[in-house]
């Protein structure tokens, strides 16, 4: 099996925007890029697999990018007593992962390693959170 590169995105400034290595930023798309939020893996997947079958009959092949809400601290602990104090249920349809930045990205490359998505969107469950675990990815 090869090894697929680990894409994720973040929402800056209200937009989407792919974090390509070495590079700033950028909303400027390769290809058609299309978000979904799933409440776990499983149906993260199914719906993957039918935006492919559907784009395929139409002769494209988009990026599709899962919503990730996360959370991390240096140990998981923490990590689960500081998500505790901030929780988001209007987006409450989205795979959550609230653990360390090991943990993080981990389910990112197992996200990526068995096809559940081209890559993932970042989205902190902590409303001041600057995006700073995306640099250390």
């Amino acid at each position: 099996m090869s090894v697929r590169e680990r894409r994720l995105a973040r929402i800056s400034g209200g937009h989407w925007a792919e974090l390509r290595p070495g590079q700033e930023s950028t909303s400027e798309r390769s290809q058609d890029v299309i978000r979904i939020a799933a409440s776990d893996l499983q149906e993260a997947q199914a719906a993957t697999a039918r935006i492919r079958a559907h784009a395929s009959s139409e002769g494209t092949r988009p990026a599709v990018f899962l919503d990730i809400l996360y959370h991390v601290a240096d140990d998981a602990r923490t990590a689960r007593r500081e998500a505790s104090e901030f929780t988001s249920p209007s987006r409450s349809g989205s795979v959550r992962y609230v653990g360390t930045r090991t943990g993080l990205r981990g389910l990112i490359d197992d996200i990526t390693a068995a096809d559940v998505a081209d890559g993932v969107t970042l989205l902190p469950l902590n409303p001041h959170e600057n995006g700073f675990v995306l640099e250390a990815m």
